[in-house]
């Protein structure tokens, strides 16, 4: 399943966020149980990053268990799940 995922970090916490993933500390990649598919960066410290999983509790899983818990990096997380329009006008029975 397809969760957008809209992440806000502290600003001063930004410079940290990318040297970890440099240094292959943080980031995706070390995550098990989604696959990352793509990332966009907003002005003023967001992010929107489209993740496969089977669940958005295992989205949170490794935000909090992971070796570099990425929580600590941000004011806000929001997991929704992604719909096709199909999907979408289903739930309002159009």
């Amino acid at each position: 399943m397809l969760f957008i995922v809209t992440w806000e970090a502290y600003p001063e916490k930004i410079p940290e966020i990318f040297r970890l993933v440099k240094e292959g500390k943080l980031g995706g990649h070390l995550v098990k149980g989604w696959k990352h598919v793509v990332e966009y960066f907003l002005p003023g410290g967001r992010f929107i990053e489209v993740i496969e999983a089977e669940s958005a509790e295992a989205i949170f899983k490794n935000i909090y268990d992971s070796e570099v818990p990425a929580i600590q990096f941000y004011k806000r997380i929001d997991v929704q799940p992604a719909m096709t329009d199909t999907e979408f006008a289903a739930m309002f029975k159009i």
